[in-house]
């Protein structure tokens, strides 16, 4: 384990095409912004808490379109485990 943070990329797979691929994190103008960087950075300090016991400040908010995408995949680059929450929209 280190002190740097991992990073949890974001995966596309596209059943027409039959393959995976990363989804590049949105920048859609006027539609926000995202709190953190291109790359998911975690807190590796803050993953044996509980999610109820993480505050606002100590999670990110990133936005990614999935149009035409058939299923999504969250992978971390080290073996720590990692809790990664989602929520999609048909709008």
């Amino acid at each position: 384990t280190s002190d740097d943070p991992a990073a949890v990329t974001i995966f596309g797979y596209c059943h027409a095409f039959q393959r995976w691929f990363e989804i590049p994190e949105s920048e859609a103008g006027g539609e926000g912004q995202n709190t953190a960087n291109a790359a998911a950075s975690i807190d590796i300090g803050n993953i044996a808490s509980t999610p109820a016991n993480q505050v606002p400040s100590d999670r990110e908010y990133r936005r990614y379109e999935i149009v035409g995408i058939d299923r999504v995949a969250f992978v971390n680059g080290t073996p720590t485990e990692v809790n990664v929450f989602a929520a999609c929209s048909t709008f």
